[in-house]
């Protein structure tokens, strides 16, 4: 995908904080009407936080395949929430005519687990899994918890998860970010 920068400055430096947070989220608001609140969102809100340090303080964990937990606004809530967030990818097998399958369906079982343990709720976006579908971007897991380090281990179950079905499956494939 392509990418684009936006610097954000304020010309009064005495709210300059307050003023740059306003205006990235404003920025956010309107990139989530514009695409219409896809199920793409998720990623899209934890991907303008992975480029910026200053509002998204991060874990110190890093996983496999780059997946961390970084503190941002929940965009699946119009409660304007903050909380950590993550993204993890999706494993795929190709199909006859070379589309990509996402799966994923073996996390719905995690659900219970990864909220009654970590305290963390995780959204498969993706056509496949109806709830949340996309026109923007590849199918993926959201985590969402109040806590980094509760992300971090709902991360760490979610990633052992998919390489069980990965050796169960042997179709699978993956690609890390």
């Amino acid at each position: 995908f392509d990418r684009t920068n936006i610097f954000i400055e304020s010309k009064n430096m005495t709210n300059a904080p307050t003023n740059v947070r306003e205006a990235k989220e404003q920025i956010e608001d309107f990139l989530l009407k514009y695409i219409q609140h896809d199920g793409c969102q998720g990623r899209l809100f934890y991907d303008i936080a992975r480029c910026d340090e200053v509002f998204h303080p991060r874990s110190n964990v890093r996983h496999f395949a780059g997946s961390i937990a970084i503190m941002q606004r929940n965009p699946f809530s119009g409660r304007r929430e903050f909380g950590w967030m993550s993204v993890v990818e999706l494993p795929f097998e190709v199909d006859l005519n070379s589309r990509r399958l996402y799966h994923g369906h073996s996390l719905i079982d995690l659900q219970s687990r990864l909220r009654s343990e970590f305290s963390c709720f995780i959204k498969l976006c993706g056509n496949e899994f109806k709830r949340y579908p996309i026109k923007y971007g590849y199918p993926y897991a959201w985590i969402w918890g109040k806590q980094s380090q509760d992300v971090d281990r709902a991360i760490e179950v979610i990633l052992a998860a998919l390489k069980q079905h990965r050796r169960e499956c042997r179709r699978c494939q993956f690609e890390g970010r």
